[in-house]
């Protein structure tokens, strides 16, 4: 059989496992389940351990990475050797909502495992010497990125979207991490890691995995109702007609970020906007993409993306671009507004649209171990698994009527807040 591949394959009805909606075993541990799988997923969420309950810069992000530095009884190499022995991987992320822990390993070594876990989580000691390394290699990287374009156009329209004062807006300094001491870090850790809920993903017996981490954490574990992190207002942006610059010298190409405010997750019109960001900028084929780089020549690649908080969103378009083009750029992304605002989008261009979000949301179900961490990130904007089938019937349903008026509702250019980076004038 010869593969026609100017055809598109047939939608099909979103497939969610039996397994989408996560049942409570115990207080503060969630569990999924799959037959004949012999890893497991453990993750460990502190609510209130995201950088928008930070007691100071960066100590969320210290604190988070610090635990595995090492406890009274084990030094950071010891305690990740024998993590290492039972064959298991750690991660920890912080974003604003949450700090994520996660570990994997095969079941039979479930205990061994989150006894070790215990021990880095209930008895950090912060040693200075790994406190002191990691700072050093914070300021190294903070160092590297300050001289990228795309690192500083992003930096600016942060100060300008949420305000300089705020979180999310305020620009990292070398200070933030070298006036973080291991007195305040063990204040982050009693105030805002004292704290978490787990969700089991794995084919073990999860009853007796549950009962294992609350008999280990038993003064620690919450219910995962909500997280605590502040939230967050827009700053009142009037668009100026002079963009906003961050020059870098020697720099031989430029870099943008536009912003423009849109409805949140939870609402009605969510899955016509996200069809609509997906036309626009959202994929290799998109209208942005096939003006910019294919057209034009001024990219490799530029894109946009809904960026989503419990209360609000924005859709951001960024690049890395030629340097001289930073005008010219912000007047084709107008155009592509102003098209998707007049004119109807094509059948073929909707169907095509429609089988890559559909297709790659279906993709995000395949793996088992994945379906965890879209749980919890949904639950940020109080949400569970199931959203995604009435999304996907949505997204289905779309017609092209529906994102012309969509486009005329939200993508209003005179509103576009637009900043870039590159050569000094």
């Amino acid at each position: 059989m010869t593969l026609n591949r100017t055809i598109a394959p047939s939608l099909k009805p979103l497939y969610l496992p039996t397994l989408s909606n996560p049942k409570e075993v115990l207080l503060g541990v969630l569990s999924m389940s799959k037959d004949q799988i012999d890893v497991f997923r453990l993750d460990i969420v502190f609510p209130k351990g995201g950088s928008g309950n930070s007691l100071y810069p960066k100590s969320a992000v210290l604190c988070a990475e610090m635990l595995l530095s090492g406890t009274k009884e084990l030094s950071a190499q010891e305690l990740n050797e024998q993590l290492d022995y039972y064959g298991s991987y750690v991660s920890i992320s912080t974003s604003y909502y949450k700090t994520l822990f996660t570990v994997y390993g095969l079941n039979k070594y479930f205990k061994e495992i989150v006894e070790l876990v215990n021990k880095a989580i209930n008895h950090s000691n912060f040693p200075q010497d790994e406190l002191d390394t990691i700072i050093h290699q914070k300021v190294a990287g903070l160092k590297i990125q300050q001289q990228k374009t795309n690192y500083q156009s992003k930096v600016l329209m942060n100060k300008l979207w949420f305000g300089e004062t705020t979180v999310l807006g305020h620009e990292t300094k070398e200070e933030d991490y070298e006036n973080i001491t291991k007195e305040k870090l063990e204040e982050e850790y009693q105030q805002n890691f004292q704290e978490f809920f787990a969700l089991i993903s794995s084919g073990g017996n999860q009853e007796n995995q549950a009962l294992l981490l609350k008999s280990l954490f038993s003064n620690k574990l919450v219910s995962p109702t909500s997280f605590d992190a502040k939230e967050i207002d827009f700053q009142k942006i009037i668009p100026s007609k002079d963009n906003e610059v961050s020059p870098i010298a020697n720099s031989i190409q430029s870099s943008f970020c536009a912003r423009v405010e849109v409805p949140s997750r939870n609402t009605e019109d969510y899955a016509t906007l996200s069809m609509l960001n997906l036309i626009f900028g959202g994929y290799f084929g998109s209208r942005l993409m096939k003006n910019i780089r294919e057209e034009k020549g001024w990219t490799y690649g530029v894109s946009s993306q809904i960026k989503n908080y419990k209360s609000n969103a924005f859709i951001e378009i960024s690049g890395d671009i030629k340097a001289d083009t930073e005008e010219k750029v912000k007047i084709e992304i107008g155009k592509e507004i102003a098209r998707l605002k007049t004119e109807l989008v094509s059948e073929e261009e909707l169907e095509t649209a429609k089988n890559y979000y559909l297709g790659n949301l279906q993709s995000a179900f395949d793996n088992f171990l994945s379906l965890g961490e879209r749980h919890i990130s949904l639950l940020e904007t109080e949400n569970s698994l199931e959203w995604y089938n009435g999304f996907a019937k949505s997204i289905h349903a779309i017609q092209s009527e529906e994102l012309r008026s969509c486009a005329n509702n939200y993508l209003d250019f005179e509103s576009l807040v637009y900043t870039w980076s590159g050569p000094k004038q």
